[in-house]
């Protein structure tokens, strides 16, 4: 089994790592996952899509959030380059990403500063 160690394989890795919040160094060696941080698992579920995207990126929550949030939108090079506000009791937020370049780039989802939900999004504009 081969393991990537996060701290030789370049600052896209160490910065993915993160922003993901993925600790490097609690892995499950039999099967190369990476466990996430307990602190992450809520009983209020988001979804991002379209991923892919072109235009904009919908957050959806299960239920209205009880505190106001922010959607974060970061390169790969570890640059926050959107933020929106996700305003108190809302269960969906639009996010404008049309000014983005095709590619890879993260997500975090924040409520009350506290990391909520986080992944990869593409782009895929012109």
């Amino acid at each position: 089994m081969a393991y990537l160690n996060p701290n030789t394989n370049g600052d896209a890795v160490y910065t993915a790592r993160v922003i993901l919040n993925i600790d490097p160094y609690a892995v499950d060696v039999k099967s190369a996952i990476f466990i996430k941080n307990p602190k992450e698992v809520k009983s209020n579920t988001v979804h991002v899509y379209p991923n892919p995207a072109k235009e904009t990126v919908t957050v959806a929550f299960d239920h209205p959030i009880s505190n106001e949030g922010v959607v974060e939108i970061w390169g790969v090079m570890g640059n926050k380059l959107i933020s929106t506000i996700i305003p108190k009791d809302y269960t969906e937020q639009k996010v404008n990403v049309n000014s983005l370049k095709s590619g890879m780039y993260f997500y975090v989802i924040k409520i009350s500063n506290d990391r909520y939900s986080s992944g990869k999004l593409i782009i895929l504009n012109k």
